[in-house]
């Protein structure tokens, strides 16, 4: 795994480079190794408008809702697929004994 980022300016100070790179790749794979769908598809990239990116960026609301779509119209026979790529984040966790949500 590899993860690119610079820290030149505090507007791209956290950026990472092949993110979106690594969802328009798999997305690939999906068609045309494994027969997936394109229109069963839904990704959330935070790319400049233009052809072929999100509509919706991919806050962690925007996320949740995805995935209960996903979860929410699944049938009998489907196969579910969930990738992410990008920065994570350390949320306190509410258990006693847990510093952090593992």
């Amino acid at each position: 795994m590899e993860i690119k980022w610079r820290r030149e300016s505090k507007e791209g100070q956290f950026e990472l480079h092949g993110c979106i790179n690594d969802v328009v790749t798999i997305k690939e794979v999906l068609i045309k190794r494994f027969g997936f769908e394109p229109s069963g598809m839904e990704l959330l990239t935070d790319d400049a408008p233009g052809p072929g990116s999100s509509l919706v960026i991919p806050t962690g609301a925007n996320i949740k809702a995805a995935l209960k779509r996903m979860v929410d119209g699944a049938e009998a026979g489907d196969v579910l697929f969930f990738h992410y790529s990008g920065h994570g984040t350390k949320i306190p966790s509410v258990k006693p004994g847990r510093s952090y949500c593992a």
